[in-house]
């Protein structure tokens, strides 16, 4: 049986996990980013803050022990392309990966977008860094990435911001 989806999730997975917050330390200490902090994502198979699948943060706050900041890793499409005749699958995989980032304040910070903008330098040095570019496979990845904010509002520990990354995988399967 041929693992189209779950093979991209889990290759984006591992490469999260080995890579990303030593991407998001060195970046905040550039001293870039203001007075953003650095924080490290616990990527295991028990965490509070990374959970599989398309989740809204208040669901989980209701529901599940979490932590934040959270982060979502979900699949949002598959499309067999036939780019490759008699294979089970030869097409684009499109993922999401969510960040829902929370503040303590009670008061809007005058610079929220700096955690935010470290992040999203975060994810594309983890994700396109020509180091990081030996994925396995049957993934093969084009290095297409698109981020989106989503409104500050008040949630999470006060306030969150979520920002939301579409990656788009090509995938050939046997």
């Amino acid at each position: 049986m041929s693992l189209i989806s779950k093979s991209v999730r889990a290759a984006v997975a591992t490469r999260l996990s080995s890579a990303f917050n030593a991407s998001l330390a060195s970046a905040i200490a550039t001293g870039s980013y203001g007075s953003a902090a650095a924080f490290t994502v616990d990527w295991s198979d028990n965490s509070k803050q990374f959970f599989q699948g398309q989740l809204h943060p208040d669901d989980l706050d209701e529901s599940t022990p979490s932590i934040y900041p959270m982060v979502m890793l979900y699949s949002t499409s598959s499309q067999n392309q036939n780019t490759q005749k008699y294979t089970a699958f030869s097409g684009v995989v499109s993922l999401g990966l969510d960040f829902h980032l929370s503040w303590k304040s009670a008061k809007v910070l005058p610079a929220f977008d700096d955690l935010v903008d470290a992040v999203e330098d975060a994810v594309f040095a983890t994700l396109n860094a020509a180091s990081y570019q030996n994925w396995a496979m049957p993934v093969i990845y084009n290095g297409d990435i698109t981020s989106q904010r989503r409104p500050l509002d008040m949630a999470g520990e006060h306030w969150r911001q979520t920002i939301s990354f579409r990656l788009v995988f090509e995938v050939v399967t046997n």
